[in-house]
């Protein structure tokens, strides 16, 4: 790239800009309807906070999440300062649990408590047990949302499970093989799962030897270990149940 070119993310921040400039607000929605929320975000990120909770407004709900998900740490609690409690922890709602716990860390205690009392019990209740962790460790960092199988289960058993699950589920790439009381005994990846005869049961095919962490674990050493396995996610157990993963994605933050 030449030393006089921008980047299209900046051409976007230049006529966000003028359009905010001009107060076209129903030009702005018209300008963002089709943006990828982590362009959007890139914008945001760099404004200034009045214009920052003009364009934030304008977005629908569906896409105000995303976008929320994408921004800065800094900007995105500055973003949620701004608005009501209920409508911020409505968005927070959309949001993966783990994001939320990152969003929160350095809120004050009052506002903390007063975003956990508007989210959804359930949602709270997750944020404020890997709020239980210490910051900046893989406790922090996971999400229980991971496929568990039964090792008992066949290929077609395990396929057909795969079209049952929550959709909040954030990795299929890699299914976890636990017993009764939660304990991990391998893993079996997806492609594993639809290359085998449907009869072979997940024990037969599971990979038992696993690198795993536990919850205390510092970020910076996870994302090593991701790096260094080549592994989409990475198992988080304590006190021999598996707790949750950490995914590519959440390292790739780190």
């Amino acid at each position: 790239m030449s030393a006089g070119s921008i980047t299209w993310v900046e051409a976007l921040e230049h006529r966000v800009r003028n359009v905010l400039e001009a107060n076209d607000l129903e030009g702005l929605r018209m300008l963002l309807a089709n943006r990828h929320p982590a362009d959007i975000a890139e914008v945001i990120d760099r404004l200034d906070d009045a214009d920052k909770i003009r364009l934030f407004r304008l977005l629908p709900p569906r896409q105000a999440a995303d976008v929320l998900g994408e921004t800065s740490a800094d900007a995105t609690r500055e973003l949620l300062e701004q608005l009501p409690a209920e409508e911020a922890g409505d968005l927070l709602d959309s949001l993966p649990m783990d994001d939320v716990a990152e969003i929160l860390t350095e809120d004050v205690p009052e506002r903390q408590h007063e975003l956990l009392t508007a989210m959804e019990p359930r949602d709270a209740a997750e944020v404020r047990s890997l709020l239980s962790y210490p910051p900046r460790s893989a406790g922090r960092l996971m999400t229980d949302k991971f496929v568990r199988v039964r090792p008992q289960m066949s290929a077609a058993d395990a396929i057909a499970f795969l079209r049952l699950i929550d959709p909040e589920i954030e990795s299929f790439t890699d299914l976890y093989v636990l017993n009764p009381v939660q304990q991990l005994l391998g893993v079996v990846s997806l492609r594993a799962v639809i290359t085998a005869p449907s009869e072979r049961l997940m024990s037969e095919i599971m990979n038992p030897h696993i690198v795993t962490v536990p919850p205390e674990t510092d970020q910076e050493h996870v994302a090593r270990l991701v790096a260094r396995y080549d592994v989409l996610a990475l198992p988080v157990v304590g006190d021999g149940r598996m707790l949750g993963i950490v995914t590519v994605d959440d390292v790739i933050d780190v």
